[in-house]
């Protein structure tokens, strides 16, 4: 076999943009005035950098990741001779592995070159007024214009496309009108339209693509401000965990390219005549008759529920089937994210077949490491039921509900089999199998029941890793905090609580079976992201994503968090004043009659009401004059 030969280009590009390039360049022909600051740092670096040239090919090693000028300079009397670390004389696995190794000292020896000069180990947080903060806010200024002008350009780029698009609709319409075609074709899973943010994302990936201390700092600032990734990063990161867990799994480190065209020629090997067709596997017909069951009996999924869509994801577990042997209808599930994310439109039959085993090969992978198993998810759900308890109203409100008025029949087909009994995959597969060979009429309480517990709900969610509930783009905020934590079963835990807290107002107003499954499968997809998000910074501040169980308290204040609840307020009822208490008539006591004056003697002149007499004799004074204004209103008012 002839020995890889690595061509490498002294003067390589840093990234792989074109337009991150131009700002690098663009930065190193500043007037940054910084000449002092790196005429230091690159002193102290090349001192401590020393020790390792004791071996020839680390010394080359550091030259050629330091390059060729910075050799020179510091280093003169030491030759440069990269070739060392080429085969024959250096084997490419090494090398890499060398490299890797070496790349990381000197992200190590930067910082402590920076902390010996007094400088804080990032950079952009330096704050003092001088010609260093100058120099790093003219690198700022050139990443945003260079970051606008990008992204100025992929609008103006999708915007023609968005144009040819609309004509095509036109023309198909005119044809359609015309007679020319006979039937309607079925559309097909549209690419994820460009954002703002992919252009943000991109530069991202390139600059942490080799430097896995960046990659781990740029994910703990994520994983505490709970934001979604970019697509460009959630590709990166997605893939990167993968891979990271194929190392360890194999001892060797595959690139996604790698990884695909080794799993493609594991597929030529036992798929003959491609895999347009679905008919390579011994369980070919049960795979494609439970996608049609599955995406026509969720909500979630079926308005994705097209022939050419639905024969893709029927195709693309098909391939896992053989490969692994192994097969669930979970699978239908974990396939959405994937074919969201990585669908590029319309393509050729060539193209479309190279994606689809793409997809197959990132689904596999996906399958082994990330998921959990079904008897783990029975585990899971135990921790859910037992937090969710601590609510005895909710708890005694959920079970009610689920009790009454119970009629399964219709909800086989949500369910995925392995999951209908806790904790027993084999034995719940048997039982689901047989409930659907039975007619509805024939069901019995038993069989019904199976359906009125809430564990058996909690568990479709995990099972499913909430794309059952949660549409895109929610979906995929919630993946990528479950990357983040490297898919462990606290997160699990958390998230089940968090969904099931924010949908508590309805889950309180469900009176029987049917409105209680509804709600837990409907309303979550009625969520809004930004509920979402406080609810995980409320989380991520106590600790919860990282084990600490959900207080009552706290799963109370995440159900105040969803605004897509309306309050109404009953109205008050008036109070009814109590009637004032009579008032006691005074008694009035009755005067003794005046004795008649005897013949001669005069009347007794009583000299009070003489006095009040001669009150009232006086004139009153006068009344004021009404004012004209009030006059003319009282005038206005009688007429």
């Amino acid at each position: 076999m002839v020995p890889e030969i690595l061509v490498t280009d002294e003067n390589a590009p840093l990234f792989d943009l074109d337009w991150l390039n131009s700002c690098t360049q663009e930065v190193s022909l500043s007037d940054g005035g910084i000449d002092q600051f790196l005429s230091e740092v690159n002193k102290t670096l090349a001192h401590r950098i020393r020790g390792e040239f004791s071996n020839k090919y680390r010394q080359q090693a550091l030259f050629e990741l330091l390059g060729q000028d910075y050799t020179k300079i510091h280093f003169p009397h030491h030759e440069y001779s990269p070739e060392l670390l080429r085969p024959p004389q250096f084997p490419p696995k090494k090398r890499e592995e060398l490299m890797a190794e070496l790349r990381t000292l000197l992200d190590d020896e930067v910082i402590n070159s920076l902390d010996e000069l007094g400088y804080p180990p990032d950079i952009a947080d330096y704050q003092k007024e001088n010609e260093l903060k100058e120099f790093l806010d003219s690198i700022r200024t050139i990443f945003k214009s260079g970051c606008d002008k990008q992204v100025q350009s992929m609008t103006s780029e999708n915007v023609k496309k968005r144009s040819n698009s609309i004509e095509e609709d036109v023309i198909s319409l005119v044809s359609q009108m015309s007679g020319d075609e006979m039937y309607d074709m079925p559309e097909k899973l549209d690419k994820l339209d460009f954002q703002r943010s992919d252009v943000v994302g991109e530069a991202i990936c390139a600059l942490t693509l080799h430097n896995q201390e960046a990659k781990m700092s740029l994910l703990k600032n994520f994983r505490q401000s709970c934001l979604m990734f970019p697509n460009p990063l959630r590709k990166f990161i997605w893939e990167g965990f993968i891979g990271d867990n194929d190392e360890r799994d194999t001892g060797k480190k595959k690139s996604k390219r790698r990884a695909t065209k080794d799993f493609k020629a594991e597929i030529k090997k036992k798929l003959k005549g491609g895999t347009q067709r679905a008919v390579q596997s011994s369980d070919y017909k049960k795979i494609y008759s439970a996608v049609i069951d599955t995406y026509h009996n969720n909500n979630v999924l079926r308005p994705y529920a097209e022939d050419i869509h639905m024969l893709q994801t029927a195709n693309i577990i098909n391939i896992i089937n053989v490969v692994d042997k192994e097969y669930t209808t979970a699978q239908i599930y974990w396939a959405l994210p994937f074919q969201i994310l990585y669908e590029k439109g319309v393509e050729s039959k060539e193209d479309e077949e190279k994606s689809m085993i793409e997809i197959s090969c990132m689904l596999e992978r996906f399958c082994r490491h990330a998921l959990l198993s079904f008897r783990t998810v029975s585990k899971v759900t135990d921790k859910v039921i037992k937090l969710i308890k601590e609510d005895e109203e909710c708890y005694k409100s959920v079970t009610e509900a689920l009790d009454t008025s119970i009629h399964a029949a219709g909800m086989l087909y949500c369910i995925v089999p392995e999951i209908l009994v806790a904790d027993h995959p084999n034995k719940s597969e048997k039982v689901w199998s047989d409930l659907r060979k039975k007619k509805k009429k024939d069901w019995k309480p038993r069989d019904h029941e199976l359906f009125g517990k809430l564990d058996l709900w909690i568990r479709k969610w995990i099972c499913e890793g909430f794309v059952g509930i949660l549409p895109h783009p929610l979906i995929f905020f919630i993946w990528d905090v479950l990357f983040m934590y490297e898919w462990e079963q606290q997160v699990f835990v958390t998230i089940s609580m968090m969904i099931f807290c924010l949908i508590k107002p309805w889950i309180l107003q469900a009176k029987n079976n049917r409105d209680m499954v509804n709600v837990l499968l409907t309303e979550p997809s009625n969520l809004y992201i930004q509920d979402v998000r406080k609810a995980l910074l409320l989380l991520q501040n106590e600790g919860c994503l990282e084990g600490k169980e959900i207080s009552l308290d706290l799963q109370n204040q995440i159900t105040e968090l969803n605004t897509n609840v309306v309050k109404e307020k009953k109205p008050e009822e008036p109070v009814e004043e109590p009637p004032p208490p009579e008032e006691e008539q005074p008694v009035v006591e009755e005067e003794p009659a005046a004795e008649e004056p005897a013949e001669g003697e005069e009347a007794p002149v009583d000299e009070e009401p003489v006095k009040e007499e001669a009150e009232e004799a006086q004139p009153a004074p006068p009344e004021p004059e009404p004012e004209p204004e009030k006059v003319e209103e009282e005038a206005t008012g009688d007429q």
